[in-house]
Order: structure tokens, then sequence, then C-alpha cells
């Protein structure tokens, strides 16, 4: 069984990763493949999708705030490093 748990941990220090500050997570049910859980940047409300059973084609965690830097921290996704 996957620990949901441990995935947004995961999927929350690869945001943090790009400075990105996530709101707390919001565990949704319904969709054809069961049970996902979104959160959000405060500063600049990229995205982040924890899937704990993915498509066989997909990625468990997934998003632009693991995918891109925030820019509302100076985040440069280039240098993989903050402007400040």
């Amino acid at each position: 069984m996957v620990n949901m748990r441990k995935l947004r941990a995961e999927a929350r220090q690869a945001a943090t990763g790009r400075g990105h500050e996530l709101k707390k997570f919001s565990h949704l049910y319904g969709s054809a493949a069961g049970s996902y859980a979104v959160a959000s940047c405060r500063l600049c409300r990229a995205q982040v999708r924890v899937e704990p059973y993915p498509a066989h084609n997909s990625a468990s965690i997934w998003g632009e705030a693991v995918g891109l830097g925030c820019p509302g921290t100076g985040w440069n996704s280039a240098t993989m490093q903050s402007a400040g």
C-alpha cells in the first residue's frame, strides 16, 4: 500500500526546494483512478498533485510547484538557485 503521508512530504520537500511555500494539502476523492491530494503555493499559486496510484505513464508527484521555481521568491529555474 502506498503511504499518502510520505508522498505529501516528498512533494512538499521538492516544492520547498524550488522556493515555493505550499498551503495545506486538500485530500480529494472521486477521480476515476481513486483519491489524490493537491496543494498550491501561497506566493504564486503553482500547484502540486499527489496520486498514490497514478496511471502507468504518469508520476505519483507532479505539477508546476515541483517542476518550476517560484517567481514570488525570485527563484531562477535556469540556475536552480534563489536570487536573494
